[in-house]
Parts: structure tokens; C-alpha cells; sequence
């Protein structure tokens, strides 16, 4: 059965733990677990992370809407901003490259765009709009 929520958080750094129970529930409720749950919490916070590092000046709220289908999950965000910022538009970061050298910034994506399935960007209604697929672990479908 598809379950869809929704939820939208000012931009605070102190409301991460928010996000989290937001999260938490979606995954005891969907019954989701392992690779599934892992990702679908690092997706979230990243992107929420993100959204309050990046726009601290900017009062819109952040949006969240997370479903979940028989074989995967969809988690979608919507960040209002007049400024479009498209995440695969980014450079890869060179993982190889020592620590020292690195440029700070970008792992965080950097992990979503590798760890999950799908990532998909949209800038309408002056927002970015970011949509992530996490396929479900076998133990979840």
C-alpha cells in the first residue's frame, strides 16, 4: 500500500532532531529497514542540512514529502529560493584525492548521488526541487 506524507520545518539547524523523528516515523510506521532506513536518514538530514547551511537568510520553509511504493521509496524536497541550485550539476568529488588537498563541501551529495538510485532536480514555483529514489532492501519489498 502506497503511504504518502508530508512535512515542512523553518530553517534551523535545532529542528535537525525534528527531522529525524519525522524520518524515524515514516520508517516504524512503513515497517522499513537496513539499507533502506540508513539511506532514507542521511537523505533527509543531508538535504536539510543543505537547505539551512546554504539559505540561512531565507525564511521559506523547507518541505518534505516522502512515499513509499512496494519496491521503493521517493522522498521529495522543496527548498523556496530565488537563487536555482542544481545538485547534478555539481562537480564530482574526488574521493581519492588526500584530505588535505580536497576542496571542503559536496561529499554530502556527493554520497546521495552514489548511494541511492535515482536523483532528479527541478527548479519551478521559484524553488529547487529535488527528488530522490531509494529502491527497497529485499527484507523491505
Amino acid at each position: 500500500m502506497t503511504r504518502t506524507v508530508e512535512k515542512s520545518f523553518a530553517r534551523e539547524m535545532s529542528l535537525l532532531d525534528k527531522v529525524h523523528v519525522f524520518a524515524e516515523d515514516f520508517i516504524e510506521t512503513q515497517k522499513l529497514s537496513g539499507r533502506t532506513a540508513n539511506l532514507l536518514l542521511l537523505t533527509l538530514e543531508e538535504l536539510f542540512t543543505n537547505a539551512v547551511k546554504y539559505s540561512q537568510k531565507n525564511p521559506a520553509e523547507v518541505s518534505f514529502h516522502l512515499q513509499d511504493f512496494e519496491l521503493e521509496c521517493l522522498i521529495e524536497i522543496r527548498d523556496p529560493s530565488p537563487v536555482k541550485f542544481d545538485p547534478l550539476q555539481e562537480a564530482p568529488v574526488d574521493i581519492k584525492q588526500p584530505l588535505e588537498t580536497r576542496t571542503p563541501g559536496g561529499l554530502g551529495l556527493h554520497l546521495l548521488k552514489t548511494m541511492t538510485d535515482k536523483m532528479e532536480y527541478e527548479y519551478k514555483a521559484q524553488a529547487n526541487c529535488i527528488r530522490i529514489t531509494i529502491s527497497k532492501d529485499s527484507n523491505n519489498a
